[in-house]
């Protein structure tokens, strides 16, 4: 089956999401562990303490994810 570049749906630019699973200490506030949620609403099986990180994971996630958006367009369209 050939798809066209007008049949695949447009993506939001930011599927990748992160949350706080796990609050730190009221006190020091460490503890905290933070996760990346993808489109289906999994999270990934990695925690990070930092929220820094985890957004980092996520962006790099979602560069993943516009790509291979990007590359079944060009694809459908013939371009690739």
């Amino acid at each position: 089956m050939t798809v066209k570049a007008a049949e695949l749906p447009l993506v939001p630019t930011r599927v990748y999401l992160i949350d706080l699973e796990t609050p730190g200490c009221e006190n020091c506030g460490q503890g905290e562990r933070w996760c990346v949620f993808g489109p289906d609403g999994v999270a990934l099986s990695t925690m990070y303490e930092y929220k820094d990180d985890a957004q980092w994971m996520a962006d790099r996630m979602n560069d993943a994810f516009e790509l291979g958006h990007s590359m079944a367009i060009n694809a459908a369209a013939g371009d690739a």
